[in-house]
This record gives C-alpha cells, sequence and structure tokens, in this order.
C-alpha cells in the first residue's frame, strides 16, 4: 500500500496546512525584508518573530506527517493564534481575515478528528 493509500484525507490536511503556513510565513519575512520601514529595529524584530512562528510551524507539520504525538500541542496553539488573529485584528471584514480562518479552521478541525486522535494514540503505543 502507497502512503496516501495508509492514511485518510482528513489526516492529512493538518500537516499540509501547517506547512504551507509555515512556507508563507518565511515568505512574509523575506518580503518584509525587501520592503523596508522607517526603524532598522523593528524590521529586524518582524523578520525574527516570523521566522520563529514559521519554524514552529513546520517542525509542528514534520511531526504531524510522522503522527508525533507531541505535535499536535504546538499545531493546535498556532491554529487557535491564528484563529484569534483573524477575528480580532483582521476583523472577518477584509479577505485577510478569511484568508487567515479558513485554513485554520480546516488545520483545527483536521487535528481534533477521531481518525487523527487514534492515529497519533497508535504511534505513541510504537
Amino acid at each position: 500500500m502507497g502512503l496516501l493509500d495508509q492514511r485518510r484525507g482528513r489526516e492529512l490536511v493538518a500537516p499540509i496546512v501547517c506547512g504551507t503556513q509555515g512556507v508563507a510565513l518565511c515568505a512574509v519575512a523575506v518580503a518584509s525584508v525587501v520592503d523596508r520601514s522607517d526603524t532598522a529595529a523593528a524590521d529586524a524584530a518582524l523578520v525574527v518573530t516570523l521566522l520563529g512562528v514559521a519554524a514552529l510551524a513546520l517542525v509542528a507539520a514534520r511531526g504531524l506527517w510522522r503522527r508525533r504525538r507531541w505535535a499536535r500541542g504546538p499545531a493546535i496553539t498556532l491554529e487557535l493564534l491564528i484563529v484569534l488573529i483573524a477575528v480580532s485584528y483582521a476583523r472577518m471584514t477584509t479577505v485577510y481575515g478569511w484568508v487567515l480562518l479558513v485554513p485554520a479552521v480546516a488545520a483545527l478541525w483536521g487535528l481534533l478528528v477521531p481518525q487523527r486522535l487514534s492515529a497519533n494514540s497508535e504511534s505513541a503505543e510504537r
């Protein structure tokens, strides 16, 4: 059986979304270096923060892909923070709010469905 035969589509949603978010955050960090503001210190702090969150998302995505139990906590925390940002900062009235909210809710759904929970439990027993 192939890799996709062994896993249901729902189990693949969370790692794919987390990985995509990590790559997107890296792209935003690079874009913020190119599009500089007035203060270099603020730019540096933004880039370091974005790269740190991107690293968290990519590590969580790799752990979820490999069905590691520890990866659920960081992934759920990251997605909940993204939902909060989408609802409070973007106020769901802009396209940015919806672009943040929809993948985060999809990833949360992929993390919390019973099949995903049982897959993580099985990998922890090995």
